[in-house]
């Protein structure tokens, strides 16, 4: 198996960071969470960070417009039910499904710095979140 490049390596650590941020996060004063798309109630560990514009749209991968919780069945097993999710994001606000997919679609180009300082801030924010979770 082929060693991970130091910039596989920092989105690898930053997805993790953004999908804790996500989970954690959006804990109500019980330590649950709520599916987005199916209003599944849970645990942030036993939940996921779902994405409406896939991952692989680099612009939009970390954006907080573009992840909301998922239970798995939702994320995995329904492709993340992408119309639910949108219609969702459009009674937040309206509009906002397509301007998360027209800034998709845009794309982005991150250094590898930028990746791993995002992780930082991101992991800072978890740190405070975790303070406030105890």
């Amino acid at each position: 198996m082929a060693k991970k490049s130091k910039r596989q390596l920092a989105i690898r650590r930053l997805d993790k960071a953004w999908s804790i941020r996500v989970r954690y996060g959006s804990a109500d004063e019980h330590g649950q969470v709520e599916c987005f798309t199916c209003g599944k109630r849970d645990e942030p560990k036993a939940m996921q960070c779902g994405h409406f514009a896939s991952r692989r749209y680099m612009a939009t991968r970390w954006h907080p417009d573009n992840t909301r919780v998922q239970c798995v069945a939702c994320n995995l097993f329904e492709q993340g039910r992408q119309y639910e999710y949108g219609r969702r994001l459009d009674e937040e606000t309206p509009g906002k499904a397509e301007k998360v997919y027209r800034l998709a679609k845009q794309g982005r180009k991150w250094s590898t710095q930028e990746i791993l300082d995002l992780a930082k801030d991101v992991e800072e924010q978890n740190r405070e979140i975790r303070e406030t979770m105890e």
